[in-house]
């Protein structure tokens, strides 16, 4: 993990990193903005070139549970039912780890409101697209 972080700080491995998204996509991930994580790298790209410290996650990519408010992204909590919305704020959390230089790749998917002790996810998520913003 440390090595796929350090290589993408280097705009090839972001490249790297976005081709390889459909992997990870279906159930685990809910949500994932390309240009998003993209401009999330380059930041960190232009930090470095300016001789600065981007921080001790520089380039980990981390998804984050759809429970945490991830600004320009949808949160659902996991349910249908409720309408999911686009949050404008963001969790002290996620702020933490990009202010740590973590790269948040999307949002992953859950039991229904984060309300269960077995495996798997739920029977209402069997059906839900991936929302990709490219």
């Amino acid at each position: 993990l440390l090595q796929l972080g350090k290589l993408l700080i280097r705009r090839d491995a972001v490249f790297l990193l976005l081709v390889t998204a459909p992997l990870y996509t279906g159930q685990q991930i809910a949500a994932l903005d390309v240009d998003d994580v993209q401009a999330q790298a380059e930041s960190i790209d232009a930090q470095i070139a300016r001789r600065m410290d981007p921080g001790p996650l520089a380039g980990v990519p981390i998804a984050v549970k759809d429970l945490m408010a991830v600004r320009g992204y949808r949160m659902t909590g996991g349910t249908v039912a409720r309408e999911p919305r686009v949050m404008d704020g963001v969790a002290p959390g996620v702020a933490r780890l990009r202010g740590a230089g973590a790269v948040i790749f999307g949002t992953t998917n859950l039991h229904e409101l984060a309300f269960d002790i077995g495996v798997g996810l739920g029977e209402h998520l069997q059906d839900l697209r991936v929302d990709v913003v490219d």
